[in-house]
């Protein structure tokens, strides 16, 4: 019986006992209404996400189709994810949302536990990411990724191709940058975002919802 017992606590140690430089950290989403939140939530690798139903018929979708709990469903329910990989992983409800932040939507930031920032390596490429959230009122933010240092210009524009302003204009240096556009003087409508490094150059479309 002894050695049984010591055997037990051994096991549970086992199972228990953190793994150096991974976080474990449980958080909280709540899905409820139209909206998750918190929606834009940053975390660490190891970590896990527990989405909570507490009223509606809601669901959780990967944008890429990686993780899903199901069907939609109207009674409460919990679902939980591990995120093991660094990146931005977005995700929505099938009835209220869609891809790329449109409705009953969220991103979940998976940094590092270790404390390295992605950006210390070099990219190899240029990336700009869909601004999030899109649909806004009045305020998103754009991320984008540069291969090398240089001039860069961010530039919205109208769906008629004029220009309505200059976000960013000046010298960067190579990494990830993140920076929020406010459209409190815009209308309702489709525009543009464009986004030129050297002779990287990427536009994307984004929606003002007022």
């Amino acid at each position: 019986m002894r050695i049984a017992s010591i055997l037990i606590v051994v096991a549970l140690l086992f199972v228990t006992a953190p793994v150096p430089g991974i976080s474990q950290t449980l958080h909280i989403v709540i899905a409820s209404g139209m909206t998750f939140t918190p929606a834009d939530l940053t975390i660490h690798t190891g970590d896990t996400i527990r989405w909570e139903n507490q009223g509606g018929f809601h669901n959780v979708v990967a944008d890429d189709g990686s993780f899903t709990n199901g069907s939609a469903l109207s009674s409460a329910w919990t679902y939980d994810k591990v995120f093991t990989s660094v990146g931005n992983f977005q995700y929505y409800c099938v009835i209220h949302g869609s891809t790329g932040g449109v409705g009953m939507s969220g991103i979940i930031r998976v940094i590092s536990s270790t404390g390295i920032k992605e950006n210390a390596v070099q990219p190899d490429r240029f990336l700009v990411e869909q601004n999030y959230p899109n649909p806004f009122n009045p305020t998103t933010t754009i991320r984008y990724v540069l291969p090398q240092n240089g001039l860069v210009t961010v530039k919205v524009f109208n769906i008629l191709g004029k220009e309505l302003a200059t976000v960013v204009n000046g010298e960067e240096s190579a990494g990830s940058h993140e920076i929020q556009f406010d459209a409190a003087n815009l209308t309702s409508g489709i525009y543009f975002y464009r986004i030129q490094n050297g002779n990287f150059t990427q536009t994307k479309k984004m929606l003002v919802l007022k």
